[in-house]
């Protein structure tokens, strides 16, 4: 339940792809009136709704029919007005914070609903997760537990980091992102209880499934009390973490390792070029990879081999990176061609700021781990996945969000045209704000983005704008850098949107 109609769609579209058959309405009263002749499993309200707002209809829910077990999952865009345990204490049985993600969702579902069935075939068992971008953590004080879990997990394709103590697992967290976390409870200086707590209070909603060896009455509603997703006895089976992951996962996430993409890799080391083709080839299976050693070969192979993502290094003999980034930009065959350049160089050096004045925004300073490759690329590929289905969905977002706020579909369009002007204008400030470490600057430039795609309702833009904000008030300018990237890759979706728009309209 939910007044904009955009969320709405969103959270439906969610469920059907969960499998879940739902009733969507956008009227609080009419809301009322259908939960009178139904009886719902789960109901999701926005908080904030104009007539009655969510704590007054989950008030009115529970007195209609006490004896029916319905949970009542609170919607909000803000998580500062609508805290989590102000939600929790007023009748509300979980929180969500928007945009709303599936493996939010997944969640949800899974805590409430309980232990996995054996014969549920919703998702069917991988032999494993060979080329599926996962990043597991396992937090976990037990040396013979930590290699045993890492060997499982290794033979199933997923790759496993290792946090001793709550403390460690907190720092690790906020430094890289995890899909999901494997938490002991009991450990020694901070337990799995009090970590969790202190991870959702950063607002990080990785699910974490909790591990134990002393499998006790109320271990389980204490685990999930303390924010933690799900609850597993040691010791712990592969057919278990198959299951796990499979779960809170997401279908989408694990269907991309059957999915086929092109990459050039151009480096003039050669150990390193050799590595990093090794590298790909055993996370991309079912993926090509040409990898040369400089910029006029692969200038070259772009005849015959047009990749999806092009990895290069920025210093070459001959045909340097800035050069072939020249090639790519001069022909209109390579316009949706993502780069990524590495480079030992420092971030303010004249020839990175060259590249990022040819629109280049993934950036690996060397020396760098190959896992900082890998999570590019699984930027990358989420934004080309987005791209293709909001290229789709476009022209129905326009609609739905001009409808929204009044306006119509022209008017709209010339607003965000000028939204997209000013942001665009705003990206080299904010990369430079970044790279001298202008905390307030960068600050108030966040802030200004935040409000603007909040009034036009690009929410999932606003959110980013949001978490900038946050980043560059603790001075994390590393986060920054992740955050400002996402920024610019919506800003360029929304390009594509519009262009699309303006093409179907002289059609």
């Amino acid at each position: 339940m939910d007044d904009n109609p955009v969320a709405l769609q969103f959270l439906e579209n969610i469920l059907l792809s969960l499998g879940v058959k739902a009733t969507s309405i956008n009227d609080p009263c009419k809301g009322i009136e259908i939960f009178t002749e139904n009886n719902f499993d789960f109901v999701f309200i926005d908080i904030r709704m104009p007539k009655i707002n969510g704590y007054e209809l989950v008030e009115s829910f529970a007195r209609m029919n006490p004896d029916y077990n319905t949970k009542f999952i609170a919607l909000s865009t803000n998580i500062y007005d609508d805290s989590r345990n102000n939600v929790l204490n007023s009748g509300f049985d979980a929180f969500l914070l928007k945009p709303v993600k599936e493996m939010m969702v997944a969640s949800i579902f899974a805590k409430f609903i309980g232990t996995f069935k054996e014969n549920d075939k919703t998702l069917s068992e991988p032999k494993n997760f060979q080329g599926v971008l996962l990043r597991v953590l396992l937090v976990e004080d037990n040396e013979v537990n930590q290699k045993m879990m890492t060997k499982m997990t290794r033979k199933m394709g997923i790759k496993m980091d290792i946090a001793n103590d709550g403390i460690e697992a907190i720092r690790m967290i906020q430094e890289k992102k995890y899909s999901l976390i494997f938490m002991d409870v009991q450990m020694p200086g901070m337990d799995g209880y009090e970590a969790t707590r202190k991870i959702r209070e950063l607002h990080i909603n990785t699910p974490i499934i909790a591990t134990t060896a002393h499998a006790m009455s109320g271990d389980k509603d204490r685990c999930l009390s303390s924010g933690m997703d799900y609850y597993i006895p040691k010791p712990i089976r592969r057919h278990q973490i198959y299951e796990i992951v499979s779960k809170f996962i997401g279908k989408d996430i694990l269907k991309a390792k059957v999915d086929s993409y092109r990459f050039l890799i151009v480096e003039d080391d050669s150990n390193l070029l050799n590595a990093l083709a090794d590298v790909f080839k055993m996370h991309f299976t079912s993926s090509a990879c040409e990898a040369v050693n400089d910029g006029t070969k692969a200038c070259m192979l772009l005849g015959s081999f047009l990749p999806d993502i092009v990895i290069m290094d920025l210093m070459m003999p001959d045909m340097d990176g800035i050069k072939v980034i020249k090639y790519l930009k001069s022909d209109k065959r390579y316009s949706k061609v993502a780069l990524i350049v590495m480079t030992g160089l420092e971030e303010n050096d004249r020839k990175v700021q060259e590249a990022r004045s040819f629109g280049v925004n993934h950036f690996i300073f060397k020396p760098f781990k190959f896992e900082n490759i890998l999570e590019k690329i699984n930027v990358i590929l989420k934004d080309l996945k987005d791209i293709s289905r909001i290229n789709k969905e476009g022209i129905h977002l326009i609609e739905s969000n001009s409808n929204e706020l009044g306006l119509d579909s022209g008017e709209y369009v010339e607003i965000l045209k000028t939204f997209i002007k000013n942001t665009e204008n705003k990206i080299d400030i904010i990369n430079n704000s970044i790279n001298n470490k202008e905390k307030d600057k960068l600050i108030r430039l966040a802030h200004s983005i935040k409000g603007s795609a909040a009034n036009i309702n690009f929410l999932e833009i606003a959110n980013m704008a949001s978490n900038l904000e946050k980043e560059a008030f603790a001075e994390e300018y590393g986060k920054c850098r992740l955050t400002f990237e996402e920024i610019v890759n919506s800003i360029k979706t929304i390009g594509n949107i519009l262009n699309n728009y303006d093409k179907k309209q002289k059609q």
